[in-house]
Formats: structure tokens, sequence, C-alpha cells
């Protein structure tokens, strides 16, 4: 069994807690990132992601997306990279906070467990991939099952 763990790029928490995390997981890892990862636990597998930074022309996604840009090529290189990685067969699909990575996760037909921060729980745009994973982040339930 194969865990991923995609970690938003925003400051370094969620890198740190992904690694915190993974480095308990007894099975092989990948963590997909554009953040820097100083020193990823020995199970894990960096996949550094190509930046999706915004470029100012965007128009606001309809809900309940948060960030889906039209015609952005880091956006596609990242989904590419992460369908590459599915295409393989992994367990499951853990997603730090991004709605659109835990609905891609889900429609590659994966088991999809998403994290979402506390304060937007409420907001539409994270109902969505709660409506569609089989569980909020629970870190000891990750480390227990894989």
């Amino acid at each position: 069994m194969r865990v991923g763990y995609y970690a938003h790029h925003h400051g370094r928490g969620h890198v740190a807690r992904a690694c915190a995390i993974l480095a308990h997981v007894r099975a092989p890892a990948t963590l997909f990132t554009s953040a820097e990862v100083p020193s990823p636990p020995e199970n894990v597998e960096v996949v550094p992601l190509p930046p999706d930074l915004p470029r100012g022309d965007e128009s606001p996604p309809p809900p309940p997306l948060h960030y889906a840009p039209i015609a952005h090529g880091g956006v596609r290189q990242r989904m590419a990279r992460i369908a590459a990685w599915a295409a393989e067969g992994p367990a499951v699909l853990v997603v730090d906070v991004s709605v659109e990575v835990a609905l891609f996760g889900r429609l590659l037909s994966l088991p999809v467990v998403h994290r979402a921060l506390r304060h937007l729980l409420l907001k539409s745009s994270a109902l969505l991939p709660e409506a569609l994973a089989p569980g909020l982040h629970a870190a000891l339930e990750l480390c227990l099952l894989f």
C-alpha cells in the first residue's frame, strides 16, 4: 500500500505537519508540494510540483471551487504529476487544504482524506471535498492504518 500526501505550499506548517505524520506511517509515501522540504522522512519520496501562483488575470472560479484558473500551465503540470502517480494504484490520497486536489483525487478513483482548516469548514468551497472524502484528516488513524 502507498500513501500520497498533498501539502499546501503557503507557509511552512503544511509541509512540517505532513512530514511529522508521514514519519509514523509504515507504508511508502509520496509527498506532493511546491514548498521546500528540508528533510523528508526516509519512507517519503518528494514529488516537487511546479508553481501555480496567480497571474493576476484570473476570474474567480464558480463555487464551490477555490482556485481553478483557465490556461495555467503550472496547474496542468501539477495535476498531471498527481494523475501519473495515481495510475500506479496507491492506497489513499491525503489532501492538506486544497479543494481542487481533493476533488481531483476522488475523480481519479482514489479514497481521499481531506484536511480542511477549521475556520474554512463552513465555506462552500470546503463542503464539496467533505461530501466526497471518506473522512476528515486524523493523524493517529492514518498512522495506524498504514
